[in-house]
């Protein structure tokens, strides 16, 4: 239920981020991204229970800090001179501590699995908007080791973290730090192809979290929930298509990107960019032979079902993935 003050903080939320990219000065940028740090923590907070207060500390706190490494740097950066890539790197671990790469990741799952679906959903999409942004214009003055390093940690910490989990917002929020090290080192190579990546993985990872909401399963454990045919097979074609799974549109996707970054990155990054692949794949099929065991029946006999216009959004998305695939 949204609050009387949801539409003013959404709005910020959204005028913040295109702030920030169309940001020409770096203190701009970092009031910018301060505006859009507190609109989503206003947005948190209108659920509040235990778990969500202490995941909005604790987003708080880590984006605190990565504010006040931005803003050191770029102060730091008028009053000395510097080493001339040091000023880009920091900004870019700040960056990384903001969007939740790895290696600092540690506090994405905690403030994920606290959140309903359509925060988290806001979480994982639009919130990574501005700071891959920022990260691209960074790039340009910066060590090209540090993004692919980290491109190649975010894509084996989603994979390795997301085994073992058997509640389902963790393992999103794994699956969208491994995307991510796909994110990162396309925006390396070329930012265009980071762009459409983002795009498709949006439209994959929405429809997903909303049949997840309609459904109301928290759990792979849970074999308790009435789930009928039509949504077992949209959420099936969801997690095979963003898993990568050939022929759908998620396959297209990743065989597109190491296309495109073969050739500029080592081999053993390119290497540890598909295995994180493999293990996020791992869980994702996971949910799915999980989903197996719930008791299927049909809409009538069900309370919650799919709406026409979800199933709708839904095909109109794998449709539009395709299209924008192909012209990649």
């Amino acid at each position: 239920m949204l609050l009387p003050y949801s539409m003013l903080f959404l709005t910020t939320l959204l005028m913040s981020t295109l702030m920030a990219l169309s940001a020409t000065h770096w203190i701009f940028l970092w009031l910018s991204l301060e505006l859009n740090m507190l609109s989503f923590i206003a947005i948190m907070h209108q659920n509040q229970k235990t778990q969500t207060t202490e995941a909005t500390v604790k987003y708080f706190v880590i984006q605190a800090v990565g504010s006040i490494l931005f803003l050191t740097t770029g102060i730091s950066t008028q009053m000395l001179t510097p080493h001339p890539l040091l000023p880009p790197a920091l900004i870019m671990l700040s960056i990384f501590m903001k969007m939740g790469a790895a290696p600092f990741h540690f506090w994405f799952p905690p403030v994920a699995s606290s959140l309903n679906w359509n925060t988290l959903l806001i979480l994982s999409t639009w919130q990574k908007l501005a700071p891959l942004g920022v990260l691209s214009a960074a790039m340009k003055w910066s060590a090209p080791h540090i993004p692919l390093i980290i491109a190649a940690a975010s894509a084996l910490a989603g994979g390795l973290g997301g085994i073992g989990q058997t509640q389902l917002r963790p393992i999103i929020a794994f699956s969208s730090i491994g995307h991510l090290g796909w994110m990162i080192a396309l925006t390396y190579v070329n930012p265009s192809a980071m762009i459409a990546y983002f795009i498709v993985y949006v439209f994959l990872i929405t429809p997903l979290l909303l049949v997840l909401k309609t459904i109301n399963i928290s759990s792979i454990l849970n074999n308790k929930m009435l789930i009928s045919n039509k949504e077992f097979m949209m959420m099936a074609i969801l997690l095979l298509s963003i898993g990568g799974v050939p022929p759908f549109s998620g396959f297209i996707l990743k065989w597109m990107s190491i296309q495109i970054l073969t050739g500029f990155i080592s081999p053993v990054m390119l290497a540890i960019l598909i295995l994180g692949s493999l293990l996020s794949l791992y869980f994702y099929l996971n949910i799915l032979f999980s989903t197996l065991s719930i008791t299927p029946t049909t809409p009538k006999s069900k309370t919650t079902t799919l709406t026409p216009a979800l199933t709708s959004y839904t095909l109109t998305s794998l449709f539009f993935m395709d299209f924008l695939i192909m012209l990649m």
